[in-house]
């Protein structure tokens, strides 16, 4: 009997040949690497704000109709896009903890019932969309349970060592058993899979897990037909790599900005550095694509922990009022503290709405309005000033005789940010320029001498 073994990642040619008339006519062109992918990114995704969570934890009941409850909670805090981490039955075989990771799916044509009924989840994307927000779900590409449906009828789909034995390039995630991507069934079975979701259920994407771990030609076949299907999707890579935009997909993630941001807390980097980070992604992807700017998600410790409430501002700020697409991931809009990256994936453990702070929701609220007055995407994004001694940074974006000055402060001392309006934003001067965190207004000269309390933010807006 032949057995696979974990060189999975090695391409079958003979499949990528077949596929590629497929890709080179239904996507742009690979070579060049010029050209603008606006095709990716869907209009009404340009300047969205991005609102992760996770069924089972986001209300006590953790059911889809719980969750459609909270839809005006949601267009009230200002956010466009809604991302269900996954919602399919979860595998008994190796599981983790009482209830398992969603990330170890059974099934990929059911819903898990602990969340409700297909009926109920089609309720939801249809009160979503009613509300005027988009909705993707979660999709895991890389592995399955232990027993997936499918495995007692196609093991050849599954990886296997040299024994037999299905198996997993991660050791650690015992719960799972990594797909196959030389057997073109399985190829065909999952984009089978993503297409039955998109059409049945009117999502408008995906956010994928670990895309990284799928082979390339995979995805060069699978966006083109899930774009056959529904044109304008949003299609989110867990990785980062620009191959992903030029395989079609709308954005991929900025770990490394979130990375720089965790050594300038711990002052193992300066802030020319962080910016030097972020830069380097920013002038490689606009405007081809997008990414996705975050400073907590479900596999990281709860930003409110990882910074401390009373210094997570000038971060936030930041990937606020930055090109990108901001995250929030459920909870950290209030300062939750209950959802644990480690455990709560496998146990039910709602998020603390009784502890609700309302001073931490107004900010994130008066950073998602700004979002929606000013498009962050489509201006011309430019440093001002940084000073790595005293840990500030002042930057601006302009777009049509309109700016937003960001003057960010990330130390543990109140300083004085002496800064100049440059040439492109003398129209600045002459007009009523508001400081959007307080409603203050201000007046800029040519130069500006700002007092910043310790790690704060102020933004500086001067819009129609």
């Amino acid at each position: 009997m032949l057995t696979n073994t974990n060189f999975k990642r090695v391409f079958s040619f003979l499949f990528f040949f077949l596929s590629a008339s497929v890709f080179w006519t239904g996507c742009h062109n690979q070579g060049s690497g010029s050209a603008p992918h606006f095709q990716n990114l869907p209009a009404w995704a340009n300047e969205a704000v991005v609102y992760e969570l996770f069924v089972r934890d986001f209300t006590s009941q953790g059911t889809f109709k719980a969750t459609q409850e909270k839809i005006p909670y949601l267009k009230e805090l200002g956010v466009d896009i809604v991302w269900l981490m996954p919602i399919y039955p979860i595998g008994q075989k190796g599981r983790k903890g009482s209830l398992g990771s969603p990330y170890s799916v059974q099934n990929y044509y059911e819903v898990n019932p602990e969340f409700g009924t297909k009926q109920d989840f089609k309720n939801l994307v249809r009160a979503i969309h009613q509300a005027g927000l988009k909705i993707i779900i979660g999709f895991v590409p890389n592995h399955s349970a232990n027993d997936y449906v499918e495995m007692a009828q196609h093991p050849d789909w599954f990886m296997r060592d040299q024994n037999g034995n299905f198996t997993r390039e991660v050791q650690d995630w015992s719960d799972i058993t990594d797909f196959n991507y030389d057997n073109p069934g399985l190829r065909k079975h999952i984009i089978e899979i993503l297409k039955y979701w998109i059409r049945e259920f009117d999502i408008d994407g995906y956010r994928f897990d670990v895309a990284g771990m799928v082979p390339d030609d995979f995805w060069r076949q699978a966006v083109p037909e899930m774009r056959s299907v529904k044109k304008d999707l949003f299609l989110l890579a867990e990785w980062e790599d620009h191959k992903f935009i030029d395989f079609g997909f709308s954005a991929d993630y900025n770990w490394k900005l979130l990375h720089a941001f965790q050594d300038l807390q711990t002052h193992s980097k300066t802030v020319g550095q962080m910016l030097e980070t972020y830069q380097t992604k920013y002038e490689q992807y606009f405007s081809e694509g997008r990414f996705l700017s975050f400073i907590e998600n479900h596999d990281e410790q709860r930003a409110v922990k990882k910074f401390g409430k009373d210094r997570l501002a000038p971060y936030a700020a930041f990937i606020f009022t930055t090109p990108g697409l901001p995250l929030l991931f459920m909870g950290q809009e209030f300062g939750d503290t209950n959802y644990n990256a480690s455990a709560s994936l496998f146990e039910k453990v709602t998020i603390n709405w009784q502890g609700f702070d309302s001073t931490l929701f107004s900010f994130y609220k008066k950073l998602t309005e700004l979002r929606h007055a000013f498009p962050f995407n489509a201006g011309q994004w430019q440093v001002l000033h940084h000073e790595n001694q005293k840990r500030t940074l002042v930057y601006s974006n302009i777009l049509n005789n309109q700016a937003v000055v960001a003057v960010l402060n990330f130390d543990d001392k109140a300083q004085t940010v002496a800064f100049e309006i440059p040439d492109t934003l003398h129209f600045t001067m002459d007009r009523p320029v508001v400081e959007w965190l307080t409603g203050k207004k201000v007046k800029l000269q040519k130069t500006n001498r700002l007092t910043m309390q310790p790690f704060s933010a102020k933004i500086l807006v001067a819009i129609d």
